[in-house]
């Protein structure tokens, strides 16, 4: 990304063609690493994605926004996310919260958000999943910074949310 920066900047500065990053720039970015789960479904980006910010919930993007009527404080998505990770789903699936007490009590906490909830509720109810392209049953963790760490079409496909957190938070490649 840093890369990619410096090349667009020094593209500006020789063409004089104006000022090419800016704030929805900086929204594309797609980050790929260690914190980052892949989605094998996922066609690789640049980086930065200079056709603009198009909002996925894809691994490595930023979380997408969606308006929810909430308590006070609360209006998208984004006011969800932080300090530490945030699981978001939509299903009223007990296995999550059980899976993030597990993993709280392993030392890593993630603050659960379920969509619709009573509490929570989304302006246009579905959005997100659909923004996300995965199923109601599904979930994305969301890492402390915006961008999302892993997303799942259910909470009984693949490894299971303390094994994800493991695997991000000491950088192993694989998943057992």
């Amino acid at each position: 990304m840093a890369r990619q920066v410096i090349d667009l900047s020094t593209d500006n500065a020789r063409t004089g063609a104006g000022y090419r990053i800016d704030d929805e720039l900086l929204l594309t970015a797609t980050y790929r690493s260690t914190a980052v789960v892949p989605d094998p479904d996922t066609p690789a980006r640049p980086p930065l994605d200079l056709s603009g910010y198009h909002p996925s919930g894809a691994p490595g993007d930023r979380v997408p926004h969606t308006r929810l009527a909430g308590p006070p404080g609360i209006s998208s998505t984004l006011d969800l996310v932080g300090p530490g990770f945030t699981l978001i789903m939509a299903s009223d699936a007990p296995v999550w919260q059980r899976q993030a007490d597990a993993a709280g009590s392993a030392g890593m906490p993630v603050t659960v958000h379920r969509l619709d909830d009573g509490r929570l509720r989304e302006e246009h109810p579905g959005s997100f999943h659909r923004l996300c392209a995965m199923p109601m049953g599904g979930a994305v963790l969301v890492r402390p910074d915006g961008h999302i760490a892993w997303r799942t079409p259910s909470p009984a496909v693949g490894p299971d949310l303390l094994q994800v957190l493991r695997r991000i938070l000491t950088s192993t490649q694989a998943l057992s």
